[in-house]
């Protein structure tokens, strides 16, 4: 798939805890940062469409933007997750 490079703000101590996570897994903080986005991905498709709908009727789509967010961040946990073991299984491989 096509990559991109992009800029954008974050707060300084998100910055850091990247960078310490970067350096901990051996990978960049661009590399580590775009793999958390792109796992996002389907939840940020479902928090997009949710925003629509809420702009569309503000009253019957709170709850479902609501909950299109707990899902990104779940799935965000996630992908977190998965990409700490994968990193911990090429430092400690099974024999």
């Amino acid at each position: 798939m096509p990559t991109v490079r992009v800029t954008c703000v974050i707060d300084t101590e998100t910055k850091q805890l990247l960078d310490d996570l970067s350096e901990l897994m051996d990978t960049s903080f661009a590399k580590l940062s775009g793999s958390l986005l792109d796992d996002a991905r389907p939840q940020l498709h479902n928090l997009r469409d949710a925003v629509k709908n809420a702009k569309a009727d503000p009253d019957t789509s709170y709850t479902t933007m609501h909950l299109a967010l707990i899902e990104a961040q779940r799935h965000a946990l996630e992908a977190q997750a998965d990409f700490l073991q994968d990193i911990a299984n090429k430092r400690n491989p099974k024999t």
